[in-house]
């Protein structure tokens, strides 16, 4: 059976998928609880930060079932149709928020991720006919995800912005009494 359609040889990839969208996630987190207060309070970075855990959940899960022993390609190709669908969904109900926060970096996210939700589809769709790329489609659009999931999550860390202007950081005294606490 030609690799693309065999579910089956795609394990250390699965492995490899599953290791990185783990880690991620936990970023998320962590991004989350540093900057809590500017991700909760604006809708848009609220949104950003729901959005990018989804993302790494569906690759988490896209790979976690790829590891099932024994299932076949059409299996897979419906539980990858049902992934990407599920994607796709969500995105069109976040452009309203990406569109109001006018954005370019947002909007560009935005994109690349509904690229990449909709390639999810074709592979599977693909892979469901037996008709191009199957599982390399499917691939290449996992990967993506997992890129534009980081590239956000690069954003909740460093570039989080309040109406065009940088988050506040906490103060620090020069004596060292803690963050925020005035030195005198």
């Amino acid at each position: 059976m030609d690799t693309a359609y065999n579910p089956a040889e795609w394990g250390t990839f699965a492995v490899g998928l599953t290791t990185a969208s783990g880690a991620l996630t936990g970023l998320v987190f962590v991004a989350v609880s540093i900057r809590v207060r500017e991700v909760l309070d604006h809708p848009f970075h609220r949104r950003r930060a729901e959005s990018t855990f989804v993302i790494l959940l569906a690759i988490l899960t896209a790979s976690l079932l790829l590891l099932i022993p024994s299932q076949g390609r059409v299996a897979v190709g419906i539980e990858m149709l049902v992934i990407g669908a599920a994607l796709v969904y969500r995105a069109s109900h976040t452009w309203p928020v990406v569109r109001a926060s006018l954005r370019r970096e947002a909007v560009v996210s935005y994109y690349v991720g509904t690229f990449a939700h909709v390639l999810l589809c074709l592979g599977a769709i693909s892979l469901l006919a037996r008709v191009g790329g199957g599982l390399y489609v499917v691939a290449v659009a996992l990967v993506l995800e997992l890129v534009r999931a980081l590239s956000d999550i690069w954003v909740l860390f460093s570039g989080i912005t309040v109406d065009g202007q940088a988050a506040a950081q906490p103060q620090r005294s020069e004596v060292g009494d803690g963050p925020g606490v005035p030195s005198g």
